[in-house]
């Protein structure tokens, strides 16, 4: 294994927990935030929501080209065009890792652009919807559902660098 044992292992320690990190950060947006946006009117919880994509936006992505990053780095160290099992097993956990960025475009942007869509509402189309007692229940009935079916596909989306940091980690330990 090319480089420094003592870098590798600081490397190795870094992408486990970097993608057991994003892993929890992501599901507890699902377990702890989203059940909260569905006391407030479907404005103003599509407006906390959409700041809190954003911020998601900003922070997750990185994190998760991080932790391929330094995968893709111990995969090369263990040798993974030699195919061997230990550099393949890294290999593997960037990649789920990383999951979670084809995740979101695949199967959340469409629920992403509706909530987005509602969010960045003019006012006065918002003033409209409260005013008709029909529209206001039929948006609220369409925000939770969006905001539940958001919630389980952003559950979803954990799984991926949670198989990541268990699969390194399984590594670091000597399973693999």
């Amino acid at each position: 294994m090319p480089g420094n044992d003592t870098v590798n292992k600081v490397i190795t320690v870094l992408a486990v927990s970097g993608s057991a990190y994003l892993a929890g950060f992501t599901a507890s947006i699902s377990i702890l935030t989203v059940p909260v946006l569905y006391v407030p009117s479907a404005s103003i919880a599509t407006k906390q929501w959409a700041r809190l994509y954003g911020l998601g936006a900003q922070l997750g992505p990185p994190m998760g080209m991080s932790s391929l990053a330094l995968f893709a780095y111990l995969a090369w160290a263990h040798s993974a065009s030699s195919l061997t099992p230990r550099g393949l097993a890294f290999a593997l956990a960037g990649a789920f890792s990383a999951a979670n960025m084809p995740w979101t475009l695949l199967t959340m942007l469409p629920t992403n652009n509706a909530l987005m869509a509602i969010a960045k509402e003019p006012a006065a189309t918002t003033a409209e919807v409260e005013k008709d007692p029909d529209a206001k229940k039929r948006r609220e009935e369409e925000v939770k559902t969006l905001l539940g079916r958001w919630r389980w596909l952003n559950a979803a989306r954990s799984v991926g660098p949670t198989i990541g940091a268990l699969l390194g980690g399984a590594v670091a330990v000597g399973l693999i």
